[in-house]
């Protein structure tokens, strides 16, 4: 299923949008030029493509044959077209494909990219329909599985809210407003007290008109309206604008998360999503160790090599970080060469065996950076008993750290010791 079939004459074309897909999306494509040479390509069942993009008008297949056949194996499709009328828009959508594109538009081959980048996407990304109309959820359950969506549906706004409540990962909803024991509008208000407009959209439709009802939705907190019947190509553009909007919201706080250099997250995310662990370790909840890691000797490296070598050094120790430990625990860049892992399923005992580990996988590396093979070591403060606050179970770490460095550095320290006289570099 990670491969493009891609059915079209012009052997130019055909090229143009093989060398795209490949090279910007990573699918792996065949190509064919008639509708005989698909029938030989799909007919024994053992080729199982992602979606297909098929030229309407073949030698062989001049009135759109291709399109009916490619659909009746059960593969999606996009179709090109060289002519655009109503009457041949409404046969193509009829067919029940994902879209149709025009030829002679320039910026052809970049809006299929998108689109297909697109689908990819949409099977992430879970969509809510409720309606009370059996006819009207199994039509609109239709048109999103064409593009691929996981939908969900209910009958009236209790039961969305039951379904909500088992599957918060839910991407889109899109509610009809005249239902039985909650409308669509109550049932969005009762949405928007647990989910933000701009992480859960939702999209409102009636048949009463785009007018008062209309209003009705967005002033309690939907972001769209569509009136019933709606045209399948705007229901595309609205659905698909609205989960975009949420996934580009969700880079950019992701981005806002990040520290720019290393990928891990940043001081800022790692003290707000930390201090829910150290409410849940304070209430007994779970364990909480804390470690500060420090790059021996780097100022040395930066003078030596230059800090584009020192940087090279602190992408990849952020590399041997998350791989050594799992998506619950929260790797991140404290400062400078500092980092910090907060890690609430270790034992005290555990954690000290994990961060030697740590270390030794460090100390046995060597980067190749600027023509240099480079070796360094990592001195690693623990803390996992529990003090007023996170910031105080860091700054312990940071006084194990310490004398970890003043005591030979390249090891892990969980006691307190000794803190000598002089500051160690």
């Amino acid at each position: 299923m990670n491969r493009i079939l891609i059915v079209e004459d012009n052997n130019f074309l055909k090229s143009l949008i093989a060398k795209a897909i490949g090279n910007r999306l990573g699918f792996g494509v065949v190509c064919v030029g008639t509708l005989g040479a698909t029938k030989e390509l799909l007919e024994d069942g053992k080729e199982r493509f992602f979606l297909a993009v098929l030229d309407l008008n073949l030698p062989d297949a001049p009135h759109g044959e291709i399109v009916d056949y490619v659909i009746s194996r059960g593969v999606p499709s996009i179709v090109l077209t060289g002519n655009f009328r109503d009457d041949i828009r409404e046969d193509i959508m009829s067919k029940g494909v994902i879209d149709y594109l025009l030829k002679d538009d320039e910026a052809v081959i970049d809006y299929l990219i998108s689109l297909i980048g697109r689908i990819e996407r949409n099977e992430e990304t879970k969509v809510l329909v409720v309606d009370d109309s059996n006819v009207m959820r199994t039509y609109v359950s239709k048109l999103l599985t064409t593009h691929k969506y996981h939908v969900l549906t209910a009958e009236d706004g209790e039961a969305a809210l039951r379904l909500l409540d088992r599957n918060p990962d839910i991407g889109l909803i899109i509610t009809d407003y005249q239902m039985p024991n909650l409308d669509g509008v109550s049932f969005v208000r009762a949405v928007r007290k647990r989910f933000k407009k701009e992480h859960l959209p939702i999209i409102g439709m009636s048949t009463y008109g785009s007018g008062p009802m209309s209003a009705r939705f967005l002033k309690s907190g939907a972001n769209d309206f569509m009136k019933k019947p709606f045209l399948e190509e705007e229901f595309y553009c609205r659905v698909g604008q609205n989960v975009e909007m949420v996934r580009r919201i969700n880079e950019i706080e992701e981005l806002s998360k990040r520290d720019y250099l290393t990928g891990l997250y940043n001081r800022r995310y790692l003290f707000e999503a930390g201090n829910a662990l150290f409410d849940s370790f304070r209430r007994g909840e779970n364990r909480l160790t804390v470690g500060l890691i420090d790059i021996d000797h780097f100022k040395s490296i930066n003078d030596t090599y230059g800090h584009d070598v020192g940087d090279e050094v602190l992408k990849s120790i952020a590399v041997t970080l998350t791989s050594r430990f799992k998506g619950s625990d929260i790797v991140a860049r404290y400062g400078g060469e500092e980092f910090c892992i907060l890690t609430a399923s270790l034992s005290k005992n555990h954690a000290k065996i994990k961060f030697e580990a740590l270390i030794r996988t460090i100390a046995d590396q060597t980067l190749r950076v600027a023509g240099h093979d480079l070796r360094y070591t990592a001195t690693v403060g623990l803390c996992g008993e529990l003090q007023e606050s996170l910031y105080a179970m860091i700054s312990r770490a940071d006084e194990r750290l310490y004398s970890g460095k003043c005591s030979g550095r390249n090891r892990v320290i969980v006691e307190n010791g000794r803190e000598p006289a002089s500051d160690p570099a």
